[in-house]
């Protein structure tokens, strides 16, 4: 697995990007389509309630940011958090 975390400029602002990115066996593009929805899951109904990628969406979106997944078969997958940077809280 892999962490990185940057600072990167988009619609005029900046964003702390935290990417995640492990090299597993990635995510078909039919539970991409569907993995933030509340209640998907790809695991039996005793292994999970599918409300992670759900929940953590919701709170990203509360704070102004996005998250991406980019996913490669038998591969990798990534996922990008941007956060937008309030820039009267940063100190140089």
């Amino acid at each position: 697995m892999k962490l990185t975390v940057k600072m990167v400029p988009a619609k005029g602002s900046q964003f702390v990007r935290i990417s995640v990115e492990d090299f597993g066996v990635g995510i078909p593009e039919q539970v991409r389509d569907r993995m933030f929805d509340p209640f998907f899951t790809t695991k039996d109904r005793t292994m999970g309630t599918g409300l992670g990628l759900s929940i953590s969406h919701g709170i990203i979106q509360e704070h102004k940011g996005r998250i991406s997944v980019e996913s490669e078969l038998a591969r990798f997958t990534q996922f990008d958090i941007d956060l937008p940077v309030d820039s009267e809280s940063v100190s140089d």
